[in-house]
């Protein structure tokens, strides 16, 4: 059951992050900042959306599969999700948001034992 938690949690934060990452190349993205950013700004955030996005789903389809590289995968993408975030807190709070699921995917990786510190 945990499992499936994480899998989903991890599957539609990464589709989300896809669909962001779309969504940054086209004007509708104006609706979501409250702050003007830079083309170049803009670029950097597209850019880690599309690889946090994907490596989101990769790893969720291997915790799925059951493979030995999957958690540790995970632990990357959270890891490098987390410190996204804080970046991107700096451009709007609203990035916040992002914290939620690569910190409860990590405490649910150590709970189970499958993230060793």
């Amino acid at each position: 059951m945990k499992d499936k938690l994480l899998i989903g949690a991890n599957t539609l934060n990464g589709l989300f992050r896809l669909y962001f990452a779309y969504l940054g190349t086209t004007p509708a993205i104006q609706e979501f900042l409250t702050v003007a950013v830079s083309d170049g700004t803009m670029n950097i955030i597209n850019i880690m959306f599309l690889v946090l996005g994907l490596g989101g789903l990769v790893s969720s389809f291997g915790l799925w599969r059951g493979t030995e590289w999957a958690p540790k995968a995970l632990v990357f993408v959270s890891v490098a999700t987390i410190l996204f975030d804080i970046w991107g807190y700096t451009v709007q709070s609203s990035a916040a948001l992002g914290f939620i699921v690569p910190i409860v995917s990590l405490f649910m990786l150590y709970r189970s034992g499958r993230l060793h510190l």
